[in-house]
């Protein structure tokens, strides 16, 4: 599920500051959702903050900024949990691109938010986890953007990003420097594709903890996007190599030699406010010391219903088709049916 603050449009958002060229957008929503499984129900409720603003140097050059902050639900009032999401500040030119550098999302995201885009589940497999490399959101990215390739060529876009290096923090969190890039073209009305790739130095932790050598983190991915007034089709198809973690516990680190992962998704807007979703997912590991299985198979269906341009109702369901097997209890499987509902008010 993408953050609440990506489904805002900017003539929802509040602007608290407007003058001599500079102006700051606040952005806002509360998702209070509550999800079901076999071992009981649970609060999942978060609260979403975001600030953006721009500021003219010249007719041509603008510098911006963005800060998110999620708040998470705790069984009371002092087990909250918060932490940002992104920070970033940069300028951009006209005709040239843009670059800023701080916390956000990395390019192989590009891909997967064709994808991500469920009332609730959807991207949890290969970019499931924060600052893992430049799958999701990470520390330390650097990153150059290009629209319409300087204006020359209408629909081609590419992105360029560095990372880092971060150490300190458990071995999930960390990741040496690396690089990536991303490329889009709209080959007609409604449909794009988009591709991407990344690759990563690991840490000496890392490394030492799976009894390897220098490894690099490594990751691909290719999707395809077809939109109309109402119809919402896409497809991924991704690799990742010594990235992505498949243990249960956090704290015996151990990355999939290689993980395939297949994504599509249908959704459908109704002109009164009720937009379906159907999608399958799949993410297959081959490792020589875990063996290979699938990680996750799921069909999920759910909906989402808008009431106004602030307020929406939700329902998901994934239904699993892996089967749970006693060998493979110490790895993160997705092997069961869940659901979860909620309501989402924004600003």
């Amino acid at each position: 599920m993408i953050p609440i603050v990506l489904f805002i449009d900017h003539a929802q958002a509040i602007e608290i500051y407007n003058k001599n060229g500079t102006k700051v957008d606040l952005y806002g929503g509360m998702n209070s959702r509550r999800e079901f499984n076999s071992d009981g129900n649970y609060d999942k409720s978060l609260v979403d903050l975001g600030f953006y603003g721009e500021s003219k140097v010249t007719s041509d050059i603008t510098g911006y900024g963005f800060w998110q902050y999620r708040i998470t639900g705790g069984e009371n009032e002092w087990s909250s949990n918060g932490g940002v999401r992104q920070q970033f500040a940069g300028l951009k030119m006209v005709n040239v691109g843009s670059l800023d550098y701080g916390r956000n999302y990395g390019v192989l995201y590009d891909v997967e938010r064709y994808t991500d885009i469920a009332p609730y589940f959807s991207g949890d497999t290969w970019t499931n986890a924060s600052d893992n490399f430049m799958v999701s959101r990470g520390d330390g990215m650097l990153t150059y953007r290009n629209e319409d390739f300087f204006g020359k060529l209408s629909g081609l876009d590419f992105g360029l990003q560095y990372q880092a290096k971060r150490e300190g923090y458990d071995p999930d969190k960390e990741n040496g420097e690396g690089y990536g890039y991303s490329l889009s073209y709209q080959i007609a009305q409604g449909l794009t594709l988009t591709g991407a790739y990344s690759n990563s130095r690991r840490t000496q932790k890392q490394n030492t903890l799976e009894s390897e050598g220098e490894k690099y983190a490594e990751a691909w991915g290719i999707g395809g996007l077809y939109t109309s007034d109402h119809l919402y089709l896409a497809s991924v198809y991704s690799e990742t190599r010594n990235l992505t973690p498949i243990n249960k516990s956090w704290a015996d680190y151990k990355t999939a030699d290689k993980t395939q992962n297949m994504e599509f998704v249908l959704q459908y807007q109704f002109d009164n406010g009720l937009r379906p979703s159907i999608s399958y997912v799949q993410s297959k590991v081959k490792d020589k010391t875990a063996g290979n299985f699938d990680m996750a198979e799921y069909i999920q269906a759910g909906v989402l219903y808008k009431l106004t341009a602030n307020v929406q109702l939700w329902f998901d369901h994934r239904f699993s088709l892996v089967n749970e097997d006693s060998e493979l209890v110490n790895y993160r499987i997705i092997d069961d049916d869940r659901s979860a509902a909620g309501v989402i008010f924004m600003f």
